[in-house]
């Protein structure tokens, strides 16, 4: 995924925030509302990563074997329901995608059998406006 470049990029190191960090846990500790709700948006945007075993995604038998596995690890408290529904959205991006390569090839297969119809159509056309 690409990083966003920020005003702060190469202006506040990591070691920046992690001061600020220590120096506001502890009023947020003490019931500072506004240290608290700084420590809760530094929390969620931290980026952290998720390590889930999935199948490897190609059909829809796939699909909801990933899906299972992610509500397990919900219910597990292994994650949590918003890193479980953010996953779930990227398995269903991935079953909307292979939705449209099926569609599509489909749609190819269709068109070229109405293709051969219609010159077989003509064809029979021609024959018999012959006649």
């Amino acid at each position: 995924m690409a990083k966003r470049a920020g005003k702060t990029d190469g202006v506040v190191t990591d070691e920046d925030m992690a001061d600020v960090i220590r120096a506001v846990l502890p009023k947020a500790k003490q019931a500072d509302m506004t240290a608290a709700l700084l420590i809760e948006r530094v929390w969620r945007a931290r980026g952290r990563t998720i390590a889930l075993d999935l199948p490897e995604i190609v059909d829809a038998k796939s699909v909801a074997e990933a899906q299972a596995r992610v509500l397990v690890a919900v219910v597990q408290n292994r994650m949590s329901p918003r890193d479980g529904r953010d996953v779930s959205t990227i398995i269903e991006h991935r079953r909307r995608a292979l939705d449209t390569v099926e569609y599509e090839a489909r749609l190819a297969e269709i068109e070229e059998r109405q293709g051969q119809a219609d010159k077989i159509k003509d064809e029979f056309r021609a024959k018999f406006m012959q006649q």
